[in-house]
């Protein structure tokens, strides 16, 4: 049962009180091609260094949770430093020698809400479409169907990747 106690049929002016303090909050963020993502509080930069998204994710601690930040202990300088957003469905790639990052990628849509020119493209409510996106975004590459996840995957300018816009919420 849905724990709510109101008498079925309900009259007219009945108030119903559902609790939603179990509900995950998503981040919102705006993606601005070429450069970054982020709301009006922070912002990572393509070209940022890694201590200043590192500083960003420590004072936006309840907004921003688990984080994993993967790197080579025996050869730090050989392999690209991951700061995965797990919560949020976002990667960071920074250069391992320069420490700055290269790379975002949004790798599930379905943990966070994006916009472009403050209108949203992909939230609970907005399923984004190969055409749409690759309409606001202009991809730089045709979208790459991967059949063995039944994904495409989309380049845009600028090193951004988004991935897992799976097939069924582009035929709908």
């Amino acid at each position: 049962s849905s724990g709510i106690n109101a008498e079925w049929p309900l009259r007219p002016g009945t108030v119903i009180i559902k609790d939603f303090s179990k509900v995950i909050k998503m981040l919102d963020l705006e993606v601005v091609p070429e450069r970054s993502l982020g709301n009006e509080q922070w912002e990572f930069c393509l070209g940022m260094p890694i201590s200043q998204a590192i500083s960003i994710v420590r004072r936006h601690c309840r907004a921003i949770r688990n984080i994993h930040l993967c790197y080579c202990d025996y050869d730090p300088l050989a392999l690209d430093i991951i700061m995965n957003l797990t919560d949020d469905g976002i990667r960071l790639v920074f250069d391992p020698q320069t420490q700055r990052l290269k790379i975002i990628e949004v790798y599930d849509l379905t943990k966070v809400r994006l916009k472009y020119c403050g209108v949203h493209f992909n939230s609970p409510c907005v399923s984004p479409t190969n055409d749409q996106i690759e309409m606001s975004f202009g991809a730089t590459h045709p979208g790459v169907f991967d059949p063995a996840n039944q994904q495409f995957i989309l380049n845009f300018r600028g090193k951004w990747r988004v991935g897992t816009i799976f097939l069924k919420s582009i035929l709908v």
